[in-house]
């Protein structure tokens, strides 16, 4: 693939330039959020260079392995377009998203260690590894309604439980919100046979009625 990623080496002293260099990258992150495994900076330091961390790695420890970082990325992208080919035929967008939920829960185990909270790439762990927190269920579901092509966004905020991250969905009745991390339990087979679908398909009042807070979308 294209390698996004450039050296810059340089004395950083300027402000302007510096914010500029953020603006940009969080832009570029923003737009394509799977390239969010790749880093062009060490903060902290005066001097600025390339650095690559493995997916499923840690936010302290960058590799030159670029081979290796391609090769869990490829990894990756085929479990994504797995779970993409054995979605059943002519699924209206309702059930693509309940599909979406029903396979992220069903894979994924909650990461109550919170190890994958330092992870580059959150959604990596959640699809890949199995096991994350709240933000790999909020940014899987989000990839998996991205590649499907329903109009999706990833959720920051507070829940009763302290911060927390689901999803918000676009329809002609307005925002509604999935939370998959709380859809995630042991009876979860159940919710889904019975059409039972707790803490999917949301309304503003529900939101508030289990006491989540958005703080930011994106």
């Amino acid at each position: 693939g294209t390698d996004i990623s450039q050296s810059i080496v340089n004395d950083y002293s300027s402000d302007y330039f510096f914010g500029n260099f953020v603006e940009a990258s969080d832009a570029f992150k923003a737009d394509y959020r799977c390239f969010s495994l790749y880093t062009d900076t060490q903060m902290g330091w005066k001097t600025y260079e390339d650095g690559y961390y493995m997916p499923g790695g840690w936010l302290d420890s960058m590799t030159d392995d670029r081979d290796a970082v391609k090769a869990e990325v490829d990894y990756y992208n085929a479990v994504v377009d797995r779970i993409i080919e054995k979605m059943p035929q002519n699924m209206t967008n309702y059930d693509k998203c309940c599909y979406f939920a029903f396979v992220i829960a069903s894979v994924t185990e909650y990461d109550y260690d919170l190890s994958s909270m330092d992870c580059p790439y959150p959604v990596y762990p959640a699809l890949v590894q199995q096991s994350c927190a709240c933000q790999g269920y909020a940014e899987a579901f989000y990839e998996l309604c991205k590649r499907a092509g329903i109009s999706c966004w990833y959720c920051r905020g507070q829940s009763e439980q302290g911060d927390h991250a689901w999803n918000r969905l676009e329809t002609e009745e307005g925002y509604i919100y999935m939370d998959i991390t709380w859809y995630d339990d042991d009876e979860i087979e159940d919710y889904y046979r019975d059409g039972w679908f707790m803490y999917l398909f949301m309304t503003e009042e529900d939101l508030a009625g289990l006491g989540h807070i958005v703080e930011e979308v994106r």
